[in-house]
């Protein structure tokens, strides 16, 4: 396996318990009853803000891998 490939693996993997700990805190936001909707509404900006950042950084690895790809035939 060469480094691109191991590293590109690793990333994805941190990505996948990314996007698992923001489902985890995503549900935990939504059963939790808050004290006032202040709270609510910035926890709701804050996950959108880093769903998004996640989504950018894979389609990245994404690119970069298929880049990597064409480059190697």
């Amino acid at each position: 396996m060469n480094e691109f490939k191991k590293y590109s693996d690793l990333c994805n993997i941190e990505l996948q318990g990314l996007r698992d700990l923001l489902l985890r805190y995503k549900k935990k936001l939504f059963n939790d009853r808050f004290q006032n909707s202040v709270d609510v509404v910035n926890s709701v900006k804050n996950f959108g803000c880093l769903k998004k950042k996640i989504a950018q950084i894979s389609t990245e690895i994404l690119q970069r891998t298929i880049k990597k790809n064409e480059e190697e035939k």
